[in-house]
C-alpha cells in the first residue's frame, strides 16, 4: 500500500484528527507525527479508535495541538 506522507503531514499541519489502528501506526511515524499528540489516535482496538475519531472529528479541528 502506498501512502503519501504529504498528505498526512498536511492533515497534521491543518490540525485534523488523524487516525491508525495495531500495525498501521508507522504510517504515523514515518512523517513525524507525533502519536501522543492531541487529536492523533493510534491503538490496537478499531473500536475504541472510531468512537475516539467520531468525536475529535465533530470539533474539527485539533486546537490542542497549535503550535506543536
Amino acid at each position: 500500500m502506498h501512502v503519501r506522507h504529504d498528505e498526512i503531514s498536511g492533515s497534521w499541519r491543518h490540525l485534523k484528527a488523524i487516525a491508525s489502528c495495531g500495525e498501521a501506526k508507522h504510517l504515523l511515524e514515518e512523517p513525524g507525527i507525533m502519536l501522543d499528540a492531541p487529536g492523533i489516535f493510534c491503538e490496537a482496538d478499531p473500536g475504541g479508535v472510531t468512537k475516539q475519531l467520531v468525536k475529535a472529528l465533530s470539533e474539527h479541528r485539533a486546537w490542542a495541538r497549535v503550535g506543536m
